[in-house]
């Protein structure tokens, strides 16, 4: 398997090379139908990312899109008039913008691999708003974290052939180092969300939780 993709590289590489030549030559000899799109045999297109690990890149794309707008519907409820939590407001939007950003450099990496997402960003926006409780949203929040860091750590595990199941994998080593960055990321995201949980539920009592929720959310702006 490691010596196919050695050919298969190498031989991409002298594609290009033979292209250019090609390209050169017919220039030189004075040809009128020169043509000077060579992107087909040169491209940025290295390692094993486009071939085996971007399908599962994508999906973590769309669920990190997917998120940032959930999160926007999550804050635009907690601004509204009847409930009125601004800092809940804030802390979704924060979370809306930090997905949506995340989404961005996943994008821009699929694109400095050689790959494009014009097809893959068929994002589903839930029909109807989520309108979760002050504390019950923050243990959404942690379990999309959760699932997050699960889902990065599936692509760094196939990234470095990992996975007890990896039967004829495909290392990519840039794709192990871009994934290792996210998973911390999401361990450190996790950390906050657990703890502010922690927090507004141990000032939480059957007769002042109102006014538990309602000093939480003043701390948060």
């Amino acid at each position: 398997m490691r010596v196919l993709l050695l050919t298969l590289l190498v031989g991409g590489a002298l594609a290009c090379q033979n292209r250019l030549d090609t390209v050169v030559q017919e220039a030189i000899g004075g040809a009128t139908d020169l043509s000077t799109s060579v992107h087909d045999d040169c491209n940025s297109d290295v390692g094993t990312f486009l071939a085996a690990h971007a399908p599962n890149y994508k999906h973590v794309l769309r669920k990190s899109l997917s998120l940032s707008l959930k999160y926007l519907a999550i804050s635009s409820h907690f601004g509204s008039d009847l409930n009125h939590r601004l800092g809940f407001k804030k802390l979704f939007r924060e979370a809306s913008d930090q997905r949506f950003d995340q989404a961005i450099d996943m994008i821009k990496y699929v694109i400095k691999r050689g790959g494009n997402v014009k097809e893959h960003l068929n994002v589903k926006v839930t029909a109807a708003p989520l309108r979760p409780q002050a504390l019950s949203s923050l243990g959404l929040a942690l379990a999309d974290a959760k699932d997050m860091y699960a889902e990065q750590a599936r692509l760094h595990s196939a990234a470095l052939c990992l996975s007890p199941s990896a039967v004829g994998c495909s290392v990519d080593a840039d794709l192990a180092h871009q994934s290792q960055d996210a998973i911390e990321s999401e361990v450190e995201r996790v950390n906050e969300l657990a703890s502010k949980a922690n927090q507004l539920a141990a000032m939480f009592t059957s007769t002042e939780y109102s006014l538990a929720e309602h000093l939480f959310d003043q701390h948060l702006l």
